[in-house]
């Protein structure tokens, strides 16, 4: 396999590694982002309660107000804004209801508070309409007075409730952000592993077999013709070895004729020599 190809096989390993911990931080912030898009969904309904808690205290201390005047500038204009409160009262309950309809655990209370709110306003409609009868008078402001308990005590449960919904929501916040984080972090690390590792292992590689080569030519300096380099493989520097041996095959043979010559050439001397005796 050819070195480049090894750098690339490591190379799309730690792409892959990269991919697996984008895929999981992905999945964790997708949890993040719907867990905070619902924070923000309850943190609008908590507004929305507290707004109208303050929006009947109001209608009913109108009432009240118009009940203790009764006749004069005043009274009118304590009714007028009672009955602009009181309408829009209605909207916003309606709105509420209709929020948290699918919500079991808020929808019923909600209804309540739709049931007590119409309550109230009928028992102020039969406080007007008692004329000079005290004890009807006296009996419709009791029932007010009731149904306004009722609604402000199911609209402090309420605002109870989803405080609470809230707090658990963040704490889930929390635990995902956390989550995400050590995701982030092992991920890096498995990457920066994987990278080293692959590095290490090719690095070590390619060095030993380049260390046989230059040992093979230290004892090629030496005199020892006999070397060969290893050939295993199918990338560079097995393409290396295969050329060193094949310089050392010329080597041999040039040697061989070297040697082969000056043999002719020695005998020749000592048949020259022994001739000359003669």
């Amino acid at each position: 396999m050819k070195v480049w190809i090894k750098v690339l096989s490591g190379f799309l390993l730690i792409v892959i590694c990269l991919l697996l911990m984008t895929s999981s931080s992905y999945s964790v912030a997708y949890d993040v982002m719907i867990n905070k898009q619902e924070i923000d969904t309850w943190d609008n309904h908590l507004r929305t309660v507290q707004e109208l808690h303050t929006d009947l205290n109001e209608e009913f201390s109108l009432a009240m107000m118009y009940l203790g005047l009764e006749n004069g500038t005043m009274a009118d204009r304590a009714l007028d804004r009672y009955s602009s409160k009181s309408a829009e009262n209605y909207l916003n309950v309606d709105q509420l209801n209709d929020t948290l309809s699918s919500d079991d655990d808020h929808s019923a209370r909600v209804k309540r508070i739709r049931i007590s709110h119409q309550n109230m306003t009928d028992a102020f409609e039969d406080c007007l309409n008692t004329g000079s009868d005290a004890l009807a008078r006296k009996t419709a402001l009791d029932e007010m007075k009731v149904a306004f308990d009722n609604v402000n005590n199911d609209l402090i449960a309420l605002d109870s409730e989803i405080k609470k919904q809230l707090d658990e929501l963040s704490k889930t916040s929390e635990s995902l952000s956390d989550c995400m984080m050590v995701v982030v972090v092992i991920g890096v690390m498995s990457t920066v592993i994987v990278a080293v590792f692959l590095g290490v292992i090719l690095s070590r590689h390619m060095v030993n077999r380049i260390r046989d080569i230059t040992d093979a030519a230290g004892r090629i300096r030496k005199g020892d013709l006999s070397v060969a380099a290893d050939e295993s493989g199918n990338d560079e520097i097995s393409d290396l070895s295969k050329a060193f041996n094949q310089m050392m095959l010329t080597v041999r043979l040039v040697a061989g004729d070297l040697g082969m010559a000056d043999g002719s050439k020695v005998e020749g001397k000592e048949r020259k020599k022994s001739g000359k005796k003669k």
